[in-house]
């Protein structure tokens, strides 16, 4: 039970802020209720949308002293677990549509242990980073079929194609009029998202977002809001003991990414610190263990808790420069999401450090490393033992003026401007260079 203390100094209950699945998150049903006045045996749905009149850090003055009010919502249930992935026909309401990719799909069908509906529309043809136009197609293809809700199996291209159709179907909008006419993307009536993780990296089962690539116009596209929210997350670790080692090491550093993403973002709270200190520590022993022994559950647990705990923390702060740089390296040269945003991890983390108001040295000590310098070149060490450089080069041009060339896409409002320092033109091509040096 989340509390908070008062003016007065009596601890209260803080109502209306945070939304979990008590059975899951071990909390009994009784303090729910007393909370949150939910019956013990309500549906999971609730509202999905942030309280509108508790406004993200607004400081007030109360018998003197200066509070900060936050906000958190994450209204996702969340199944975490080994075997989790049974409960997924518990989840389901009326005619489903399955998204997945053709590999995930043959996969499926050759579970010796079915735990997806046999009854059920398909749409497997989801790839890497979805394509606008691709989408709008599959969603006319699948209009009128009576689909109540969306399955997403996979990783984040799965889930983000998953909630591009949930948007679609349960509106009867279209991503060419919401981003190419201009027509509002409307913030109620997307259908209900069941999402299977298979990937440790996105987060993106308990996330507001979902990245759409408009190949056309060489341009990235965010669906977000409070609409964008799975209803229900399934996070099984034996899911992800197939994932061959270059998705695990692009997955993976996505996590501790998003993690640290979050902690020297503009919009870091005292709980995304304490969330992201923990994911941040999962990844940086679990993700070399993944590597290293694919089919260690208990590693891919560890990571899989980092994932989620990561995209809980970007769904309250949003990411920042270290995506914005990396949205040109995936869209112009294919660069994998995940090592695109490592490429200049490093680097801003050095720019932040002479900069650090407290939250970078908490983060250091929380995770054993003692200082911001020790945290440093700790990172530094994760990212050679996971190959990294290697990875890069493989993805990124020989010629670094050509990476260069696209700092001028690589401000991202939201992004780039969401820095605990102000990233200007000087800023950024600096970031930029030191990650190339480094790479």
């Amino acid at each position: 039970m989340l509390r908070r203390r008062t003016a007065g100094g009596d601890a209260r209950a803080h109502r209306g802020m945070v939304r979990v699945g008590y059975r899951e998150a071990g909390c009994p049903a009784s303090a729910l209720r007393r909370w949150s006045g939910t019956p013990r045996h309500a549906p999971w749905h609730g509202p999905r949308r942030a309280p509108r009149h508790l406004p993200t850090h607004r400081a007030t003055r109360a018998s003197g002293a200066l509070m900060t009010l936050h906000t958190f919502h994450c209204p996702t249930r969340l199944h975490l677990g080994r075997d989790a992935r049974h409960r997924v026909p518990d989840l389901l309401r009326g005619r489903t549509l399955i998204v997945c990719t053709p590999g995930q799909w043959a996969r499926l069908q050759a579970d010796a242990e079915p735990w997806w509906p046999r009854e059920a529309a398909v749409f497997a043809e989801v790839t890497p980073n979805p394509d606008l136009d691709a989408l709008d197609v599959a969603a006319d293809a699948l209009r009128g079929q009576g689909i109540e809700g969306v399955l997403a199996i996979g990783g984040g291209s799965a889930m983000d194609a998953g909630k591009a159709l949930a948007a679609m179907l349960g509106t009867g909008g279209s991503l060419h009029r919401w981003f190419r006419a201009g027509e509002p993307i409307p913030e109620a009536g997307w259908l209900p998202v069941v999402a299977v993780a298979t990937t440790a990296g996105t987060g993106s089962e308990v996330t507001p977002f979902a990245t759409i690539w408009d190949t056309a116009r060489m341009r990235k596209r965010s669906l977000s809001g409070p609409a964008a929210f799975p209803a229900e997350a399934v996070v099984d670790p034996v899911l992800m003991a197939s994932m061959p080692p270059a998705v695990t090491r692009s997955t993976g550093l996505d996590a501790l990414n998003q993690a640290l993403e979050s902690v020297w973002s503009r919009e870091a709270t005292p709980w995304t610190e304490a969330l992201a200190a923990r994911a941040v520590a999962l990844a940086m022993e679990a993700l070399p263990q993944v590597l290293e022994r694919p089919h260690d559950l208990g590693a891919r647990h560890r990571m899989a808790e980092a994932s989620v705990l990561a995209g809980v923390c970007i769904a309250q702060t949003r990411t920042a420069l270290c995506h914005a740089i990396s949205y040109p390296l995936t869209l112009h040269f294919g660069t994998p999401h995940g090592l695109a945003c490592a490429f200049s991890m490093q680097a801003v983390w050095s720019a932040c450090a002479g900069a650090d108001d407290g939250r970078l040295s908490r983060l250091a000590r929380a995770t054993g490393h003692g200082s911001v310098e020790a945290f440093g070149s700790a990172l530094a060490e994760l990212l050679e033992r996971c190959g990294l450089s290697e990875a890069l080069a493989e993805s990124l041009p020989q010629d670094h003026a050509a990476v260069l060339a696209l700092v001028g896409e690589m401000h991202a409002p939201g992004r780039s401007d969401n820095l605990m320092v102000p990233v200007t033109e000087a800023v950024l091509a600096e970031v930029v260079k030191r990650s190339l040096a480094l790479s």
